[in-house]
């Protein structure tokens, strides 16, 4: 086979498992937002990786947050950043405004979001908050 050509064919495999791990994760994420804007902590919970050393902490946050308030959730950015063996990393900006419950200032907050693979899904493993703004 031509050298260019099994380049390129190479070259397109591997864009196209970026892609499809790339969707995977806005999956995830989509998943995510709706769990927590139904304040369903079992639809949560399904998209955390239960190994995650922030899965205990994060869920019991979450029992407190849905009994105080209601909150709406959205993605307002979406930074696909790469794959690293068993981790894929994402920028995600994400919105959050009160609907109702006790008193909220409305934000707009930016995360490393980094997901690991658990029988053969990706989960999120851990988050870390780069900056937060109210709006």
């Amino acid at each position: 086979m031509n050298k260019p050509i099994l380049l390129l064919i190479c070259l397109l495999a591997v864009n196209n498992f970026a892609y499809a791990s790339e969707q995977q994760i806005k999956n995830i994420m989509r998943d995510h937002i709706s769990g927590l804007n139904a304040k369903n902590l079992e639809a949560v919970g399904a998209t955390l990786h239960s190994l995650s050393p922030g899965y205990g902490p994060f869920t019991q946050m979450l029992r407190n947050s849905f009994q105080q308030f209601d909150i709406n959730v959205a993605m307002s950015d979406f930074d696909y950043m790469g794959k690293s063996g068993n981790y894929i990393v994402a920028k995600i900006t994400m919105k959050y405004r009160r609907e109702g419950g006790a008193t909220f200032q409305d934000n707009e907050t930016t995360y490393l979001y980094v997901f690991n693979k658990q029988t053969n899904s990706w989960k999120i493993w851990n988050f870390f908050q780069l900056e937060a703004k109210s709006i």
